[in-house]
């Protein structure tokens, strides 16, 4: 009988074997283990897990696929303490959202015929406290795969089956890549939030300020009830990238301030037009494509002939309106 083992649980990891089990594997024992018998407890009831076992040299032991679901920190402690008691032949996975460390951790700590391919799903999640379990489905979900330069083509043939037997879409990328994309969407939302609260808090005036303090500081400072252990993790890991997004951030709050500050206020106003828009499109899934100038349409100008410039200007706004795109601002005012 086959053994796939999941170390550490959480919903994205117990979401992997349960669909894994309900894909229709067969001989093959899904093993789950992490420090608690209670989340353990849990993966079994909801069938994400096949058995429950905290000591973890004796949950890896035989076991072909072997998918790490923990912090940063812990990985590298995993790998460098039970490592080399991997079976030979065996395939690592990760689920993590860096991977340059990870990567020379593998190499570092797992055995020349152990083979690690890093693996991060795409999915809309940002739980924090993994005292129950819910379930995620991978369904066109975009699982990003990060072979190494010695991974062997059957042990990336494992993981994208893994993927493709949850619903998901492999999309290969290289450690820097992924890294350069990830820490762009994760570490700088949760460094964003941690600053807003800061910088209100570090008023002389916080006492009275945050009574003020409704939905929109709520929404805002929200990540910043992240463990920050887990920030630092992220940053110490990729220290060069997190200065490069820190300052792409403080670029664009450097020119809000400067058109602010010479009223250039229809500048500003382009600037946060954009960034609603861009926010849209994601909402939405729309790609952002080349902003061509259009092609005059031939009905408007046949209708012009007919009825007269003004009229087919009106009639052209009026289905423009209509076939507007849900992204699209249309609330500027003129002034």
């Amino acid at each position: 009988m086959k053994k796939i083992t999941i170390v550490g649980m959480s919903d994205i990891s117990a979401s992997i074997g349960f669909y894994l089990r309900k894909s229709g594997i067969k001989n093959t024992e899904i093993v789950g283990t992490a420090a608690s018998r209670k989340v353990l407890r849990h993966a079994k009831d909801i069938g994400a897990i096949d058995v429950a076992n905290t000591d973890e040299s004796s949950a890896i032991k035989d076991s072909g696929l072997i998918i790490l679901d923990l912090p940063l920190s812990q990985t590298q402690d995993f790998l460098e303490s039970i490592g080399e008691t991997i079976s030979g032949g065996a395939v690592v996975t990760d689920l993590l959202p860096v991977k340059s460390k990870i990567e020379e951790w593998a190499k570092n700590y797992l055995p020349e015929n152990v083979t690690f391919v890093g693996g991060h799903p795409l999915v809309d999640h940002n739980k924090q406290i993994y005292d129950e379990l819910n379930l995620i489905s991978f369904d066109d979900v975009d699982y990003v795969l990060v072979p190494s330069i010695n991974s062997s083509e059957t042990a990336v043939n494992t993981v994208v089956k893994m993927v493709e037997s949850l619903g998901g879409k492999p999309l290969f990328m290289d450690s820097f890549e992924h890294d350069s994309y990830s820490l762009g969407v994760t570490l700088l939302p949760q460094l964003t939030s941690f600053a807003s609260v800061a910088s209100a808090s570090n008023s002389p005036g916080w006492n009275d300020i945050s009574k003020f303090a409704g939905e929109y500081f709520k929404q805002m400072s929200m990540l910043a009830s992240n463990d920050p252990e887990n920030l630092m993790d992220l940053i110490k890991q990729n220290p060069k990238m997190a200065e490069i997004w820190l300052q792409k951030l403080i670029d664009v709050l450097s020119e809000y301030k400067e058109n602010i500050h010479k009223s250039n206020f229809e500048k500003l106003f382009d600037d946060l037009i954009k960034a609603w828009e861009d926010k849209a499109k994601l909402e939405q899934g729309v790609e952002v494509i080349p902003n061509n100038k259009p092609t005059p349409v031939l009905k408007t100008t046949m209708t012009s002939m007919f009825v007269g410039g003004r009229i087919a200007e009106k009639m052209s706004k009026m289905e423009s309106a209509q076939d507007k795109p849900k992204w699209k601002y249309f609330k500027r005012s003129k002034n």
